[in-house]
């Protein structure tokens, strides 16, 4: 290992070191960043998305764009996963990834998978109905009741908790349940984003 005097070439700070690179370890970071920032829009819009504001830095430093779909939905989303996403959807030949399509065709797959398996015929539709009336109804119930459900004060957010329900809302409609009974207080909970995630259709 051989130690050397080196000046970067963009802040122009001297230290000894064994690397080779021309610039400091926090130039050399700042210029990865300045490269990206320079191609990620391109890369954006090459895939059929227009930009439409962004890179916002998250409190986890991830660069969040926020663009329109090509199925017009608007969509704020951390840029390494729009890469895994849009990659995944051309992969399996599924539609454009989408943050309002996706999880609602995920939705619709699970329940037509439930179909599948056990030969029930159920109204996707009403079944979309009904999901939008039971989060609608639970943001009521979550402004009545939010001293019991969130003592604490949680912050709520995308990464941050979210109001849950303990009973899905896809088992609440298998079940027979009205919006009432799936946004009762009975149902809700502040659950940590990655835990709500990974829980599935699981019932807490």
């Amino acid at each position: 290992m051989v130690w050397r005097s080196r000046t970067c070439k963009r802040c122009e700070k001297i230290e000894w070191t064994a690397s080779k690179s021309l610039f400091c370890q926090l130039c050399y970071a700042a210029n990865k960043r300045d490269v990206c920032l320079q191609e990620e829009p391109r890369i954006i819009e090459q895939r059929g998305y227009k930009l439409l504001s962004g890179p916002e830095v998250d409190k986890f430093g991830h660069r969040v764009y926020r663009m329109l779909t090509p199925c017009g939905h608007e969509w704020e989303v951390v840029y390494n996963n729009f890469i895994k996403q849009t990659s995944n959807s051309k992969e399996k030949g599924l539609p454009p990834a989408c943050g309002v399509c996706g999880p609602k065709h995920r939705m619709k797959a699970a329940l037509e998978g439930f179909m599948d398996k056990y030969a029930k015929d159920y109204d996707l539709d009403a079944f979309d109905d009904f999901r939008q009336k039971v989060r609608g109804l639970s943001e009521v119930t979550y402004k009545l009741q939010k001293e019991s459900l969130n003592p604490k004060k949680l912050p709520r957010g995308r990464h941050l908790y979210h109001l849950d329900h303990k009973v899905p809302i896809i088992e609440c409609f298998k079940r027979g349940w009205t919006p009432e009974q799936a946004a009762s207080v009975q149902n809700l909970q502040l659950l940590w984003w990655e835990d709500n995630l990974s829980k599935g259709s699981a019932v807490y």
